[in-house]
């Protein structure tokens, strides 16, 4: 994932160690991705444990679809800047989808107790197929459900866990809530993981305050009284802090997945 010397152009000293900065981040992410990638689960371990309780769509299997997200839009953001230098607000959807993968495979790995995990699991299981079934029918109402199905599955795999205190009915936590709990189980230093998902949320969505604080901007040709054209364009450096927040979840988020396959 190294970043290639020729796709950075700034001279600006700041713009250089973002440059460098981003470089060792995707050398720690190659390393990241190794790992991942070679992950298997141990027999008698308390992710297979984990992964048993959860047999409908196991623990282990929903973090490593979530560590192949997250690579995937990082390996994207790093593609682009070999071929065409830094996006202006491209690369800021991608971080936040980067982040929003890892900071749930945390979310799933870092529950205190066998019972917590199993309810995140289940829950997130039934809040997607719940959303996806709806968006579903609409496109063919003659598809039949299989939701009655599912949950009377996953319904059975609570029971059997123990963990069937609570229902699946109860509110599933919105990404807010996902990132900050994540975010409470990483060390960050410019940024909290919150605050670079809802600046990097707010580029997605064209918020153009934000945009005024976190892009650059020079002037282009003459201004007047009510305005101007200027060039807008992303900081390196800047870029560099939000990719460490994301990289720092996706460590940690491996770090507690073999401690649970210890």
């Amino acid at each position: 994932m190294g970043m290639s010397a020729s796709a950075f152009k700034d001279s600006r000293p700041a713009e250089v160690e973002g440059a460098r900065s981003l470089e060792r981040l995707f050398a720690r992410l190659d390393t990241a991705e190794s790992r991942s990638s070679a992950f298997k689960v141990r027999h008698g371990s308390l992710l297979a444990g984990d992964d048993r309780a959860t047999a409908y769509d196991p623990v282990s299997y929903q973090v490593r679809y979530l560590f192949m997200a997250a690579f995937d839009h990082l390996g994207m953001l790093k593609r682009a800047l070999d071929k065409d230098g830094m996006p202006v607000v491209a690369a800021y959807p991608l971080v936040r989808a980067a982040l929003e993968s890892a900071a749930q495979a945390l979310w799933l790995t870092t529950g205190g107790t066998r019972r917590k995990r199993v309810f995140r699991a289940l829950h997130r299981v039934w809040n997607g197929a719940s959303l996806s079934d709806e968006a579903v029918r609409h496109l063919d109402p003659r598809r039949e459900s299989s939701l009655l199905e599912l949950r009377e599955r996953l319904d059975q795999l609570l029971s059997a866990s123990k963990a069937g205190q609570r229902s699946l009915d109860v509110k599933y936590p919105s990404m807010t809530d996902i990132v900050i709990d994540a975010g409470r189980a990483v060390e960050t230093h410019e940024f909290r993981p919150i605050d670079v998902w809802r600046l990097c949320s707010s580029m997605a969505h064209g918020n153009r305050s934000v945009s005024l604080m976190v892009l650059e901007s020079r002037p282009d040709g003459p201004t007047t009284d009510i305005g101007g054209n200027f060039v807008m364009t992303t900081s390196y450096q800047v870029m560099a802090a939000f990719v460490g927040v994301v990289t720092d979840l996706l460590e940690a988020a491996i770090e507690d997945q073999d401690r649970l396959n210890a």
